[in-house]
């Protein structure tokens, strides 16, 4: 369980005004969550993951944890550091108090199941290419094996290959009790894979529920298949956009319209 109650942080302005990036903000999510977290940039939506995981306190009000977590920042390739790729995504897990044995063979694993097999283990992660990178950084995040894990703009960056394999291995994690949050600007990706939505807007919290729910009640998070909805009832075949979430969503609504004809 996550809870905020009470939340603002504010970013040190050395003699200015300090700049307010949350407001007051109040949330749980339970343990096993699916969660997506939206808004415009800026909205606090990095600043409130760095809360989440513990990476900032803050300003005024409480945040409860009640297990571990472990945070993938928006570019986790750059947090790459060692010499080898094993070492790297193994990092994590002596941190953790594993020995060296039990930490490269859960690290092994995460590695393999990113698709990054032995020929990778010995190589500097420096030099791998930008997806390969990436692919190594979400590796040592899975390797923590916390039980919440948070990512933000995890699949930026991804071909469509593994921006769909690294959601599988996300709701995979979900399914053994793991709580996952992901930040993203791809409304599709939340709709289609987060169960509930948190929207920040002007760095305060200005709507949480289910996700189709959020996405209905706010015109800024329309989803394609709801523009595309959009644009079929504009051209005479009108179909009700707000329910036209997802791509299922939208393919229901052509049936059922196409039967009434």
């Amino acid at each position: 369980m996550i809870t905020f109650k009470d939340v603002s942080f504010c970013y040190p302005s050395y003699g200015r005004e300090p700049k307010k990036v949350l407001f007051d903000v109040s949330f749980s999510i339970p343990d096993g969550s699916f969660v997506g977290i939206a808004g415009n940039m800026g909205s606090g939506k990095t600043t409130l993951c760095k809360l989440m995981s513990g990476l900032l306190k803050p300003s005024s009000g409480q945040i409860e944890r009640s297990k571990s977590v472990s945070f993938a920042m928006q570019f986790p390739e750059s947090q790459l550091f060692e010499s080898t790729v094993i070492k790297d995504v193994m990092f994590g897990p002596m941190n953790r108090g594993l020995s060296e044995k039990e930490a490269r063979m859960i690290s092994e694993e995460c590695l393999v199941s990113m698709g990054l097999g032995k020929d990778f283990f010995d190589r500097n992660p420096l030099r791998l290419s930008g997806g390969e990178k990436r692919r190594v950084a979400l590796a040592g995040i899975l390797s923590m094996d916390a039980d919440t894990i948070i990512l933000d703009e995890p699949c930026a960056g991804l071909d469509p290959k593994w921006h769909d394999r690294l959601l599988e291995i996300l709701h995979g994690l979900n399914e053994k009790g793991k709580t996952v949050i992901i930040v993203s600007h791809n409304i599709d990706d939340i709709a289609r894979n987060c169960r509930t939505l948190l929207y920040l807007k002007d760095s305060k919290l200005a709507d949480m529920g289910k996700a189709k729910d959020v996405i209905c009640r706010h015109e800024e998070l329309e989803t394609s298949s709801m523009a595309f909805a959009k644009r079929l009832t504009d051209a005479g075949f009108k179909i009700d956009f707000k329910k036209a979430v997802t791509t299922e969503d939208l393919a229901s609504l052509i049936a059922d319209r196409q039967s009434s004809l």
